[in-house]
């Protein structure tokens, strides 16, 4: 049978437990304290951008919340190392809107080339022979009136059919196609991809309206002659046999 204990060995059983507690509570509160100087920090930080660009959190801070509320102030005195603590957070919210204090501009993302820009196949002039040119105007000879003369030879010897080949002294002026885009030394230094959408978008309006005016041209003052223009009505007969339609 064990002997009961003395008064001093229970007092010296409730120091000890007094003193283990008393570590705990102290180690707790250095990791809030060491926490607490942290989030000091931060919303020190948060304040000075607040104070600088006037976008920020207004009320006190998170961190004099804590410390001033009465748990904090009864864990300094060895209080339980854990509780509730009710904090004044500023309720107010960062949005997208850019518009009043706590509101903050989002850019949109934004594509690097220019869209809704369809393009047709420009065939006819890939077919078309060139020239270049350096004066203003251009002559050369044009068929005027020439006939087919070719027939068959019936007879060794017998005379081959002649033929003629009349032509016209043909002066064509030199015209030009041309349009601009107005854009200042600063954008397209800013924006290198500009220079060249810009310079494809009208390469390709010159190359379509040449063509265009290949085809459809009047001829007037400054203008090319077309060929529709220059073109003869075909005028079908009843008797055109298929060699003729050939």
């Amino acid at each position: 049978m064990s002997q009961p204990k003395s008064s001093a060995e229970y007092l010296r059983e409730a120091t000890a437990q007094l003193e283990h507690v008393s570590k705990e509570v102290r180690a707790d509160y250095q990791k809030v304290e060491s926490r607490m100087h942290d989030l000091e920090q931060h919303v020190a930080t948060m304040g000075s951008y607040a104070g600088a660009g006037g976008r920020g959190f207004a009320g006190p801070s998170v961190a004099s919340s804590f410390t001033a509320s009465d748990s904090f102030a009864a864990m300094q005195k060895g209080a339980n190392s854990t509780g509730r603590v009710e904090i004044q957070a500023p309720m107010n919210a960062i949005t997208n809107t850019g518009e009043g204090g706590t509101e903050h501009d989002v850019q949109a993302d934004r594509a690097s080339t220019i869209y809704n820009d369809p393009r047709r196949s420009l065939t006819l002039l890939n077919l078309m022979p060139t020239l270049p040119v350096t004066s203003k105007t251009f002559e050369y000879l044009r068929l005027n009136g020439y006939q087919n003369a070719a027939a068959f030879q019936i007879n060794e010897g017998d005379q081959k059919a002649e033929g003629d080949m009349p032509t016209e002294l043909v002066d064509t002026p030199i015209t030009t196609i041309a349009h601009f885009v107005r854009a200042s030394a600063q954008i397209i230094d800013d924006a290198p991809a500009l220079e060249q959408q810009i310079n494809s978008l009208l390469r390709y309006g010159l190359m379509a309206k040449l063509e265009n005016a290949l085809i459809n041209g009047t001829g007037t003052i400054g203008t090319i002659d077309g060929l529709l223009n220059q073109a003869t009505a075909y005028t079908a007969t009843a008797d055109a046999t298929a060699d003729k339609i050939g």
